[in-house]
């Protein structure tokens, strides 16, 4: 294959990516696809997976376009293969006659791994495997340890410290400028959930929530370690738990507390 044909399909894959991170965190058990389709050197089609995961990006790009003849189909999963509570991928690709699939690595679940090529090849669609194969290992990092260790979670730690090594500062607000802040928010929306603790969340009367315009919807729901049910009850995280489950874990025996908290 031309070093031009590679060079294309390298920025295409790039764009499938830049899809598939809106709704990183969003699609529940499923994986978060990004899908674009091309014909003669143009978009002119693309997909993501839906919010809470289905549809599948390949069928929300696919259905955008009326016409798919002689395209190349670019996703950043091997396309599944198998019926669930959807019918597969697969199938709307063949009816739409899509030409060439194209994807980085092999979806980890059993029932579609190393399926879907056989099937394309068997209909003559060409396929081409490993386009930016190690952006998809990193990406794809936190499905693949939850398929391979039935469900365990795939973890990351914050902390903001200052170059002093301080955690907060008692004379002003913040320790960390504007955009590491947004930068965190943009983190935010990409997980599922955010763990903290009450001492944590007392002290600062914190949020935990995506502040960033258009992804407000985005917040990641919330764990709260509270082993003696310190927690205090007016705060402002009770006033953002629209679209978000708050869980308190605690080993307290406080009824009047606990049915207090419920009612959130």
């Amino acid at each position: 294959m031309s070093t031009n044909q590679n060079n294309s399909d390298n920025k295409f894959m790039r764009l499938a990516f830049e899809k598939a991170s809106e709704h990183l965190g969003s699609t529940k058990e499923n994986p978060s696809v990004g899908c674009i389709i091309v014909k003669n050197g143009s978009i002119v089609s693309s997909g993501v997976t839906s919010i809470n995961g289905r549809p599948h990006a390949e069928i929300n790009a696919l259905k955008l376009n009326k016409n798919s003849f002689d395209s190349t189909l670019y996703t950043t999963l091997e396309p599944c293969v198998h019926y669930g509570k959807t019918s597969p991928c697969i199938n709307q690709i063949l009816k739409k006659k899509i030409s060439r699939v194209c994807y980085p690595i092999l979806d980890c679940d059993k029932r579609t791994h190393n399926k879907a090529e056989s099937i394309l090849k068997k209909n003559k669609i060409k396929v081409k495997i490993g386009i930016l194969k190690k952006k998809a290992k990193v990406f794809y990092k936190s499905y693949f340890l939850s398929q391979k260790n039935n469900s365990l979670p795939f973890l990351d730690a914050k902390i903001a410290i200052s170059k002093d090594y301080f955690t907060k500062s008692t004379k002003k607000k913040w320790i960390t400028n504007a955009y590491s802040r947004n930068r965190t928010h943009l983190v935010r929306s990409m997980y599922d959930c955010i763990v903290s603790t009450s001492r944590s969340i007392n002290h600062d009367n914190s949020l935990l929530n995506c502040r960033i315009e258009g992804l407000e919807n985005k917040s990641p729901d919330l764990v709260i370690i509270d082993r003696n049910l310190k927690l205090k009850k007016k705060l402002k995280l009770f006033k953002t738990t629209k679209g978000r489950k708050i869980i308190l874990f605690t080993s307290s025996t406080n009824r009047k507390k606990i049915s207090y908290f419920k009612y959130y």
